[in-house]
């Protein structure tokens, strides 16, 4: 009987599995379809029955205002969190973003990147332990972090991280940007990575993070609103619902949500 349970159990969990995700390619198609989020009963969603479709490689922007659901968003997208209902499918398919399949072509960049107690070459590639120097220094050179690092001491052989070398959020970032190059994975998702950094330093990073999303599915959740010049598709958020889609021209012209967004930004400088 005890194993009869166990063995429903499993066969559950393999149909909760759903398909296994396809690579990722320029011919592809994501959807998401209803997918709300809860994360206690009494509460509010955090995601409202969002629904959208992306096809092949494209630069997606998330914006909306503190508490919209950018995160969240970024958080489902990346498998770490599991909607409370909807589906989710690659070329019609459904699947479950938690799986390795999926999980192995996502680079995620948050808001504080994690650097571990180690090298500059160790952080950088972490994730690719058998990357050659050569090829460490490609990836730094294009994250433009390269040119900060032959200028210590102990170059590539500096201990940042805990109990290392501080190194400025700029630089935090750019050791992040590092480990997506040498990924070379074909899904980017970024949660607010330069909301800590000053305009200057931003500016700074925008030409690396614009090269790095090249040829790439890339969602970019960001309350910025001068990243959306950069966007394939804006999806706008408010209180966990999209309440806009479009290119940032479209959305102007709508003047609807999107475009007060605009207008109270501007406001505040």
């Amino acid at each position: 009987m005890i194993q009869a349970i166990i063995d429903r159990g499993k066969e559950t969990q393999e149909m909760n599995e759903g398909a296994d995700v396809p690579a990722y390619t320029s011919d592809s198609v994501l959807s998401l379809e209803g997918i709300s989020v809860n994360y206690a009963e009494g509460q509010q969603d955090s995601l409202v029955r969002a629904d959208f479709t992306v096809t092949g490689f494209a630069k997606i922007g998330i914006i909306g205002a503190t508490g919209a659901g950018k995160s969240t968003m970024i958080d489902v997208l990346s498998g770490f969190l599991a909607p409370t209902m909807g589906d989710i499918q690659v070329n019609q398919t459904p699947v479950r973003l938690h799986r390795y399949e999926w999980q192995k072509q996502v680079t995620y960049i948050p808001q504080h990147p994690y650097l571990f107690h180690d090298t500059i070459s160790g952080n950088v590639k972490f994730y690719h332990p058998e990357a050659s120097d050569e090829a460490i220094q490609t990836a730094t050179k294009a994250a433009g972090l390269d040119y900060f690092v032959q200028q210590l001491d102990d170059k590539y052989e500096t201990i940042v991280g805990e109990a290392g070398r501080t190194l400025s959020g700029g630089q935090e970032q750019r050791i992040a940007l590092a480990r997506a190059f040498l990924s070379d994975r074909q899904i980017v998702l970024m949660d607010e990575p330069t909301a800590h950094l000053d305009i200057e330093t931003e500016y700074e990073l925008k030409a690396p993070m614009l090269d790095l999303f090249k040829n790439r599915l890339v969602f970019f959740a960001t309350h910025r609103l001068h990243w959306m010049l950069e966007m394939d598709q804006i999806i706008v958020l408010d209180k966990g619902a999209i309440v806009e889609t479009g290119t940032h021209d479209e959305l102007v012209s709508k003047k609807g949500f999107y475009y007060d967004l605009i207008k109270a930004q501007l406001e505040e400088i």
